[in-house]
């Protein structure tokens, strides 16, 4: 992406933790009903999008996470250069859904952070942050997404 700024500025490695952002992942958010929509997406992707709640699909270069009956979060399996702000994959789904009206496609990779978090005690942690999050937030619906978003990946 150009210009891009990560919010993590290092990496944190503990005794018993490490937490390191995974950059850049390009994101694009679709979203469609019609059948068309669905048999483009599939020639496009080379791969069939999730149809229940809280399921992803993968394919060989993207994984298509679940978001609502209508909408889907596209990541990339792989890292992309940080040079530029351009995806073939999303040029391909903005020339073939959003151009002829099946859709839309949006670009979301700099409103998420990914970060790989791994240790022995990872799970520990996750349990005592989720507890207290849960205890302090009204909307619960977003923070479960984002925590299932996490362990996916």
């Amino acid at each position: 992406m150009l210009n891009y700024n990560t919010s993590i500025k290092q990496d944190k490695i503990y005794s018993d933790l490490e937490m390191r952002e995974i950059k850049p992942i390009m994101k694009l958010i679709i979203r469609g009903k019609t059948k068309d929509f669905i048999t483009t997406i599939g020639k496009n992707l080379n791969m069939l999008l999730p149809t229940e709640a809280n399921t992803s699909t993968s394919g060989e270069t993207l994984t298509a996470l679940w978001l609502s009956p209508d909408e889907w979060m596209l990541v990339s399996n792989e890292t992309v250069s940080a040079d530029i702000n351009t995806y073939q994959i999303e040029d391909d789904l903005i020339n073939n859904i959003s151009k002829v009206n099946l859709g839309a496609v949006t670009d979301v990779s700099d409103q998420f952070v990914m970060i790989n978090i791994k240790g022995v005690r990872f799970l520990t942690y996750l349990q005592q942050d989720l507890l207290l999050t849960l205890m302090n937030l009204k909307i619960k619906k977003v923070l479960l997404y984002k925590l299932y978003f996490l362990i996916l990946m």
